[in-house]
């Protein structure tokens, strides 16, 4: 969960550069680094939230979440990303004119950010089948009840 805390710190960091806060961005229009923290900042919450789910995945349940979560998070985003890239492409296209790093880097950061949660809900799925496998193996065996 602190992992994801301090995810969700950094890339709000990165997009508020982006957006103009540290003096690179073209203001409106390159909010479309918000949308991962939209609406209303809640997006923020999403971070800490798949961390902690990602902390313990065994659980049928807690997979469902995870999976739950992160659809629900997409589904924001994307609907967000299309209103903002739609509505101030020009200004999204003078910013990488002026500043590529500044799209570059928020938007590697959560790419990233996300490869890595799905590659650790994979992992843990992996394990748990091993695991799974290797117990009713080991129940079965001869071998065990000696």
């Amino acid at each position: 969960m602190f992992l994801g805390l301090l995810y969700a710190v950094v890339y709000f960091l990165l997009a508020f550069n982006a957006g103009g806060g540290g003096g690179a961005g073209h203001g409106p229009g390159t909010g479309i680094f918000f949308a991962a923290v939209l609406p209303y900042g809640m997006g923020l919450l999403f971070f800490p939230v798949i961390g902690f789910l990602a902390g313990n995945l065994r659980a049928f349940m807690v997979k469902v979440l995870f999976i739950s979560a992160t659809v629900i998070h997409y589904a924001l985003v994307v609907n967000f990303l299309r209103i903002d890239w739609l509505r101030d492409s020009a200004r999204i296209e003078g910013m990488w004119m002026y500043s590529p790093i500044s799209i570059v880097l928020p938007g590697a950061f959560y790419l990233i950010g996300q490869l890595v949660i799905w590659l650790l809900f994979i992992r843990e799925f992996v394990l748990n089948s091993r695991r799974a496998s290797e117990q009713a193996l080991g129940a079965d065996s001869p071998v065990s009840s000696l």
